[in-house]
């Protein structure tokens, strides 16, 4: 099959193709077979890249397995005089010109996608509008949108700032970025539920066993760190200027082949700035920048304007307590899935991904260091509480005399422990 040469699609991982098994005209159903699993997949004889695909779609629409929505319903194909492929990394994205111009995306793999879950939403002032689609049962196999989301996005503008050392403006645009950030959090506030650290340390798990990463690293995390629909696979070029000239979000599809590593669909908020984090560090290594100072400032202009508009509970310091995790198990997880995408797509083995994942020893021997405070803590309450014993064999002003020292003693390790913390924008 030709498509198996296509960007898109994981040669890197991929064993072997299942017998096609048509279930509409011009559409078939394949068994993707992987190192890692299997994917269900969709594709058309007349491959969307062609014309002839879209002029002929009328055919699907009309079975009983293919819903229509929005612009979709009415549109019609069969006037359309020019498709496009752009250039659009690993997603299927084409300009479909005829009397109104769409970017069409194709998603040839049934995954759960958010983004019919946030349709239902009103996310207006935060998310690029979707103008309508096509679903195969409850997956997303086509989604349209107006065709200037292609032109401007954030990854563009940020790396123009870099190149011509702008910082006043990237200063200004990343604060936009974290203010929008926040009023997204706060939108989905309202669909919260508990937090599930056992399946985010269990997908930790599943991608250092699939990506042979030789690392190992878990994080209790806070009851703080509430589970929402984040929005799902975030980076720079995710940001764009929309017609109403406006920072908005896109393609909440999710992250590529994650049923190969679990089914979470709900992260903490924090997961949305660990991969803006990660999304600003590789521009930079890319523009091969290496300023320290400088992507700490990016990182904190980003932070701690996310902070003045996310919900407290989430920013606050136990939730964002490293020591528990933090926003830095999430970069974590970052890493681990950039190492198995660039695995899976035969992508070139990033630098900054290995170099970032050598440094987790480090980072975890420096947090051990750190609980030997906390630990120190723990036993001066401890020693505070036995004096108790001698209450009625030793001088009681001597014992109040020992428990207030230890804890003293007590609070002060607590103090450093907690100061020992790396800050929420280290790298």
């Amino acid at each position: 099959m030709q498509f198996t040469s296509y960007n898109w699609f994981p040669s890197g991982i991929f064993t072997k193709l299942g017998a096609a098994k048509e279930i509409l005209p011009n559409l078939s159903e394949f068994k993707v077979h992987t190192k890692h699993g299997t994917l269900n997949m969709l594709w058309p004889k007349l491959e969307p890249l062609h014309i002839d695909f879209w002029k002929k779609i009328d055919d699907l629409i009309d079975n009983e397995n293919i819903k229509s929505w929005g612009v979709a319903s009415n549109f019609n194909f069969k006037k359309i005089t020019n498709v496009t492929v752009l250039d659009d990394k690993n997603n299927i994205t084409l300009l479909i010109e005829g009397n109104k111009n769409l970017i069409a995306k194709f998603y040839p793999f049934l995954v759960n996608s958010r983004e019919s879950k946030f349709r239902k939403m009103d996310l207006e002032d935060v998310k690029v509008r979707v103008l309508g689609g096509l679903k195969y049962q409850n997956h997303n196999l086509v989604t349209f949108y107006e065709e200037d989301i292609v032109t401007n996005n954030f990854e563009k503008h940020i790396n123009n700032c870099l190149a011509n050392s702008k910082l006043n403006d990237l200063e200004i645009q990343l604060k936009e970025i974290g203010l929008l950030l926040g009023r997204f959090h706060t939108l989905m506030n309202e669909n919260v539920a508990p937090p599930i650290p056992e399946k985010w340390n269990e997908r930790l798990k599943r991608l250092e066993h699939v990506t042979s990463s030789n690392t190992l690293w878990r994080a209790p995390h806070s009851k703080f760190t509430e589970a929402i629909l984040t929005h799902g696979n975030l980076s720079l070029d995710k940001i764009i200027l929309d017609s109403d000239n406006k920072w908005k979000l896109i393609d909440f599809e999710g992250m590529k082949l994650q049923t190969l590593i679990d089914s979470t669909t709900r992260f903490p908020a924090i997961r949305d700035l660990a991969n803006i984090y990660w999304s600003i560090s590789k521009i930079m290594n890319d523009l091969e920048i290496y300023d320290n100072e400088l992507e700490k400032n990016m990182r904190m202009w980003l932070f701690e304007s996310w902070l003045s508009k996310a919900p407290k509970k989430w920013s606050n310091s136990n939730s964002l307590d490293t020591h528990k995790g933090g926003i830095m198990i999430w970069e974590y997880d970052c890493a681990l899935y950039e190492l198995f995408t660039e695995q899976a797509f035969e992508g070139e083995n990033k630098i900054y991904t290995k170099k970032w994942l050598s440094n987790v020893t480090r980072i975890q021997a420096i947090m051990f260091k750190n609980r030997i405070y906390s630990a120190l803590s723990k036993i001066s309450i401890a020693i505070g509480l036995m004096l108790l014993i001698g209450w009625n064999s030793i001088d009681q002003s001597l014992i109040f005399l020992g428990m207030f020292a230890a804890f003293s003693m007590s609070w002060a390790f607590n103090r450093i422990y907690n100061s020992r913390a790396p800050n929420n924008w280290s790298d």
